[in-house]
């Protein structure tokens, strides 16, 4: 089995033809059906159906595609990490302060800041896991570098961004909630926020009595617990009763694993991740923080 073999299944997969695929990855139709023939004997399974319409997967198919798709990603990750090393920037230099929402920082950060690291091996970097608002107090007062996730739909919190902070916007989410596998809403595709109303609420993202979230803007929501402690939440998860938000990064970095997570149907169930700077910072300030939001931004 090859590497080549594998792109060509996933290029058919993606384009639906033979022909689209060979136009893409530069080969002929023979030469492309040649290959695919070749994984299917050494898969030993029958990969593809044609059809009038073009081509579709087999149920093998889509396995033999989801770990191509696997072995490649993988693939493309060492190379980028590989070629990081070799291409370390030693110019810029310097301590960097990092200020994260509890989400980001247990989901985003553990892999973008090995890769930071690497590229970025004269800077010193120091982070914190904050509370929105302490977040942008911190981007204010200190000039340090923040990272905000927040629903769109929480107003109160933009209405009161001081004027000299800048929110760069860089990636929005779909809101899921996680819930025991013994909950009774761990078999549901999907759920309506009426539905996960009913249940008591741990909210790992805000501190304090005075806290917003999400659902409390679309609809009643009793918050049992709010807390930054990942533990303590799954703890009181596995009790089958409570429910807790959660986002695709968990999914993608195995956070929370032994949870069921369910996406929210409503359109407006949405997270928005920010890079939160303070419009005066210092030139250098500036140049580190602008490094690592480029850096996190790969990630999300």
């Amino acid at each position: 089995m090859r590497i080549d073999q594998l792109a060509a299944l996933v290029e058919v997969a993606k384009s639906g033809s033979i022909n689209s695929a060979s136009k893409k990855l530069h080969v002929t139709q023979q030469s492309l059906n040649k290959s695919l023939k070749s994984l299917e004997n050494e898969m030993n399974c029958h990969l593809l159906d044609r059809t009038k319409k073009g081509i579709r997967l087999t149920a093998d198919g889509e396995k033999v595609l989801s770990a191509a798709q696997d072995v490649i990603s993988r693939l493309a990750k060492l190379e980028r990490e590989l070629n990081l090393k070799q291409s370390a920037d030693t110019s810029l230099h310097g301590n960097l302060n990092v200020n994260l929402s509890p989400m980001l920082n247990i989901s985003i950060l553990p892999v973008a800041f090995k890769d930071f690291i690497s590229h970025y091996p004269e800077i010193n970097l120091f982070t914190a896991e904050r509370y929105r608002d302490q977040i942008l107090e911190r981007c204010l007062t200190h000039q340090e570098l923040g990272l905000v996730c927040v629903s769109p739909l929480i107003t109160e919190f933009f209405e009161h961004i001081p004027d000299e902070i800048e929110m760069i916007p860089l990636k929005q989410y779909p809101i899921y909630v996680a819930v025991s596998a013994g909950h009774p809403l761990a078999d549901h595709k999907s759920l309506s926020v009426s539905t996960v109303a009913q249940y008591p609420f741990v909210v790992y993202e805000i501190g304090g009595t005075g806290g917003i979230h999400a659902f409390q803007k679309m609809g009643h929501t009793k918050v049992a617990l709010s807390t930054n402690n990942y533990k303590l939440c799954e703890e009181i998860l596995r009790n089958d009763t409570a429910i807790m938000y959660s986002f695709p990064p968990y999914l993608e970095r195995n956070v929370f694993p032994n949870l069921v997570h369910i996406p929210i149907k409503d359109k407006q169930a949405t997270f928005m991740i920010y890079a939160a700077l303070n419009k005066n910072i210092d030139k250098s300030q500036l140049a580190l923080a602008r490094a690592f939001i480029n850096v996190f931004s790969e990630y999300l």
